[in-house]
C-alpha cells in the first residue's frame, strides 16, 4: 500500500499512538530505507518527521541506522516515544495472530522521530 490510502491510514491509526491526532499533516514523500525498510516524511505546523517502517523490529530504534537512512535536517532527530503501549518503544508494532497476511507499509514495526 503506497499513497494517500496509505498516508490516511497512518493518520487515522497510527500516528494517534504517538500522541499526534486532529492535526494538519503535511505529507512530503518516502524513500526506501532498505531491503524491508520505507521512511514517510511529513511535518506538523514547523515540526519535521520520519516515520520509519520496517518488517521487523530493532532498526529504527538503532541510532546509527536512523542516522545513515533518514534524511536528518540538521544531523540530529529526537525520538517520539508512543503514547500507547508498546513492549517494544520507541517503536509502535502492528501485528495480527499469526498466521497472518504480510502488508508492506502496514504490518511491521514503525518509530517515530522528529527531524
Amino acid at each position: 500500500m503506497n499513497g494517500k490510502s496509505l498516508y490516511d491510514f497512518y493518520e487515522k491509526a497510527l500516528l494517534p499512538q504517538f500522541g499526534i491526532q486532529d492535526q494538519q499533516i503535511e505529507w512530503k514523500g518516502s524513500s526506501v530505507a532498505g531491503p524491508d525498510e520505507e521512511v514517510h516524511y511529513f511535518s506538523v505546523a514547523s515540526d519535521e518527521y520520519a516515520l520509519i517502517f520496517e518488517d521487523a523490529g530493532g532498526l529504527g530504534s538503532n541510532e546509527a541506522f536512523v542516522k545513515e537512512a533518514v534524511d536528518l535536517r540538521n544531523g540530529k532527530c529526537e525520538y517520539i516515544k508512543p503514547i500507547s503501549h508498546s513492549d517494544y518503544s520507541p517503536s509502535y508494532p502492528i501485528t495480527f495472530p499469526a498466521p497472518y497476511q504480510y502488508c508492506v507499509n502496514i504490518t511491521g514495526m514503525f518509530t517515530l522521530v522528529k527531524i
